[in-house]
């Protein structure tokens, strides 16, 4: 599933973040690839980390064809990528605790491998629980991943609009159904509005109104 996306991601990547034609391989290349762009660029669940090592192997070793690069210097270039892939699940684990990275590590793979349907998923999950920086104060360090603490970004931010508390419940039964995409006639209303540039605010409120 990764070989479907990541190359092409690939290329991208070394051309937009980077500066770099990719198709001229060095360590330090893949050195930023795998530490720095990778971990908080792509969108790829923990548990795939795995499935990149070959991917990333293989580009490498035909960027090295292309470029015609002597065997020597070819071997030197696959020895010390490979010790960098053994390192990238750590690196991979660790990037997927940062607060923005939480939104998509429970996405099935059909999700992460279309573009289409990950981009939405994640806007719908982006109404759902705003990323920390857009949230009520106090709850930057709260985990939109886990329902409790779901629950309790979106009481803060509640009780910070002055919603009555016996309507509150509407409102967080709304929020699960975005995070989970269930029903999906909620995610594509909320997604139409927020495609005709309504606040998240209204749409939360027009849903509760239709619920």
């Amino acid at each position: 599933m990764v070989a479907g996306f990541l190359p092409r991601d690939l290329l991208a990547f070394c051309a937009d973040y980077l500066g770099r034609d990719p198709l001229r391989p060095g360590p330090l290349l893949f050195r930023r690839l795998l530490r720095d762009v990778l971990p908080m660029q792509l969108v790829l669940p923990a548990r795939l980390a795995g499935d990149v090592a070959p991917v990333i192997r293989a580009w490498a070793a035909w960027t090295a064809d292309c470029a015609n690069l002597p065997k020597r210097l070819r071997r030197r270039l696959l020895s010390e990528l490979d010790g960098e892939l053994r390192e990238f699940p750590a690196v991979l684990a660790a990037a997927s605790q940062k607060p923005h990275n939480r939104y998509f590590q429970d996405l099935p793979d059909d999700v992460i491998s279309d573009d289409t349907r990950c981009l939405q998923a994640l806007q719908r999950r982006h109404l759902a629980v705003p990323l920390y920086h857009d949230r009520a104060k106090g709850t930057g360090t709260l985990d939109a991943a886990e329902r409790s603490e779901r629950a309790k970004i979106t009481e803060l931010w509640l009780a910070g609009r002055g919603i009555p508390p016996d309507e509150r419940a509407s409102y967080h039964a709304v929020v699960e159904e975005l995070w989970v995409g269930e029903p999906p006639q909620v995610t594509e209303q909320a997604l139409s509005m927020a495609a005709d540039g309504l606040s998240r605010d209204a749409i939360l409120d027009k849903l509760i109104q239709d619920h």
